[in-house]
C-alpha cells in the first residue's frame, strides 16, 4: 500500500470512531437516562441537518472531475 491510501484508511478510521463516540455519547445522554426530554428535539434535528450536510459535500466531492488541472500537482 502506498501512502495515500494508508492515509484513507486512517482518515476513515478516525471519523469512523468519532461517530462511534458520538453515538454511544448520545444514547448514553438520552437512551438511557433522559435528563430533560425538551433537548431531544434541537439534538435530533441537529444531527439530521449536519448528516445532511457531510451527504451532500460527499456527493459534490464524489461528482467533481479529474482533481486540479496544473503541472505542479
Amino acid at each position: 500500500m502506498d501512502e495515500r491510501r494508508l492515509l484513507g484508511l486512517l482518515g476513515t478510521l478516525v471519523i469512523a470512531a468519532t461517530a462511534v463516540v458520538g453515538l454511544v455519547a448520545f444514547v448514553t445522554n438520552y437512551g438511557l437516562d433522559p435528563a430533560d426530554p425538551a433537548l431531544l428535539v434541537p439534538t435530533v434535528a441537529t444531527l439530521a441537518v449536519a448528516a445532511g450536510f457531510v451527504l451532500v459535500l460527499s456527493g459534490l466531492g464524489s461528482n467533481a472531475s479529474g482533481g486540479v488541472r496544473s503541472s505542479y500537482w
